[in-house]
């Protein structure tokens, strides 16, 4: 009797030897893969937040800008301060919805900054949208409109009567009386032409406070519009 295996046996035995290595490798892959979709669940849900308050939001986000702020020496103490710039570039602003929801405006992409939005405010339903002008921008360009505002009679002949940051449009708002076409061509080549410019009729408001938040203030430039 022939004790060796025929070539069909070894076959036999190849092929049984192959499947049972490829469930093996079928079982290692599956478990592999499990826990790597469990390691991602672990490790989104560390950075899960809160449902906050729109004030909490501001609140948070403010906290983190202050953070930020250089130290500087006040009579033997350090404290922060709020200077020119202080805020992230792709920063544009925030304000409260007519639903009063916080949103935060970015200059750029909002996927882009959404993680960074949400680890400053510590909340997961922040609302980020996408604008033209940073914040720091709009300062200093308000700012900039604070030295020909000075300027009385220059404001009477435009009919000039405040400026403002208007978060929510994301502008500088300038009031003029009257405000016409003629008034607007004449504020632009005497003043002023930026894009980041709109025009309102009379004085500028305090601009809704209720509804804006501004961490960085700049200054309303006022006049009483019934001179």
């Amino acid at each position: 009797m022939d004790i060796w295996p025929d070539s069909y046996t070894i076959k036999m035995i190849d092929m049984k030897t192959y499947l049972l290595n490829g469930l093996f490798l079928l079982a290692v892959c599956l478990s592999s893969a499990c826990t790597e979709k469990t390691l991602n669940k672990k490790s989104d849900g560390q950075n899960d937040f809160p449902t906050l308050s729109a004030m909490e939001i501001f609140d948070n986000l403010d906290a983190s800008f202050e953070a930020e702020m250089p130290l500087v020496d006040s009579g033997g103490t350090q404290i922060r301060s709020a200077g020119m710039g202080s805020l992230p570039d792709f920063y544009g602003g925030g304000y409260y919805d007519a639903e009063g929801h916080a949103v935060v405006l970015v200059k750029g992409d909002p996927d882009a900054y959404l993680d960074e939005i949400r680890v400053r405010t510590k909340s997961n339903n922040v609302i980020v949208q996408r604008c033209d002008y940073a914040y720091n921008e709009l300062v200093a360009l308000n700012d900039s409109l604070g030295i020909p505002f000075e300027d009385e009679a220059l404001c009477r002949e435009l009919g000039w009567t405040g400026s403002g940051i208007d978060s929510e449009k994301n502008r500088v708002m300038v009031g003029l009386l009257p405000l016409t076409e003629k008034a607007k061509r004449r504020f632009k080549e005497r003043v002023c032409s930026s894009g980041a410019i709109e025009f309102e009729e009379g004085g500028v408001s305090v601009l809704d406070a209720a509804r804006l938040k501004q961490p960085q203030a700049s200054p309303l430039h006022l006049r009483p519009s019934n001179r």
